[in-house]
């Protein structure tokens, strides 16, 4: 009998749903990836103080910003009043320092005058020249404010013994141009006083101090004469005669003699007087 056909069978693949089919990952291309550089640093500075400090601390309303000490380091503090010990100075318009100050116990702002160092502003006057225009721009002025104006100049010697510090912005004379760090729009040091007493400062007008810097350095500057001592001659015996009249050298003390005379006429009732072995003889009018 034939052998029975036996059908061929597929055997069935059995997948469990529980258990996840393997990932098989295909690289196709290798890349290259590049790390993004690191954000550059902030260097950019206003007078040495970052332009990111410089902006925050402007940005905050007046009257709320914050002390200088605490975004600038205590040796730049330090190094920059350091500046002030020879003098601080700052100009004022005559106009207001008559109705404000003249005759009063105090001068300056009560919440802090603005000063800079003596030494600089007699550098920005003798450079300015009198030219009001140009001092404006150096002491952050608002352009204009000052012209048509008469100016006195306030000298102090001392400003240390007024709480010399850092300004904050705070201060009434802070306008819009004023920069944090302690310095003005073009790098001038500036700091803030507490008002100056009778007898602790001088006034002048701009045009005499403008002057006597002028003169002081034309002084300064003028050639020196070299004077070449001429020798002796030595044909020339002058005698040297005591004060009574005797010669110390060969001679007669004519000079001596001449001195004692005229002294002699000085004395009360002296009419006629005779020098006679040295002695002074006074004939009084009877």
């Amino acid at each position: 009998a034939a052998d029975p056909v036996v059908p061929a069978v597929t055997p069935t693949e059995t997948v469990n749903p529980n258990i996840d089919a393997p990932v098989v990952s295909v690289v196709t291309s290798t890349e290259t990836i590049t790390p993004k550089a690191a954000e550059p640093a902030d260097t950019e500075t206003v007078h040495g103080v970052s332009k990111k400090i410089v902006d925050t601390v402007r940005a905050i309303p007046k009257g709320q910003r914050p002390d200088p000490s605490t975004y600038l380091a205590k040796e730049t503090i330090d190094n920059q009043l350091a500046e002030f010990d020879g003098g601080a100075s700052y100009l004022v318009s005559k106009a207001a320092f008559d109705r404000f100050s003249k005759g009063k116990d105090n001068v300056g702002r009560p919440d802090g005058q603005f000063v800079m160092s003596g030494k600089q502003l007699d550098a920005l006057l003798l450079k300015a020249d009198g030219d009001l225009a140009l001092i404006e721009k150096e002491l952050g002025i608002p352009e204009g404010s000052w012209q048509g104006q008469e100016f006195v100049r306030i000298d102090i010697p001392d400003p240390r013994s007024l709480s010399l510090r850092l300004p904050d912005g705070n201060e009434s004379g802070a306008n819009d141009l004023w920069v944090p760090g302690g310095k003005l729009p073009t790098g001038q040091l500036e700091a803030v006083v507490n008002q100056i007493p009778t007898g602790s400062y001088t006034e002048t007008s701009l045009t005499a101090s403008v002057q006597k810097l002028k003169d002081n350095a034309a002084a300064a500057t003028a050639p020196t004469k070299s004077v070449t001592p001429q020798p002796a001659d030595p044909t020339v015996t002058e005698t040297v005669a005591n004060e009574s009249g005797t010669p110390d050298s060969e001679g007669t003390g004519l000079r001596a003699r001449d001195r004692l005379r005229k002294s002699v006429l000085a004395a009360e009732g002296c009419v006629e007087q005779t020098l006679e072995d040295g002695q002074v003889i006074c004939i009084q009018a009877e």
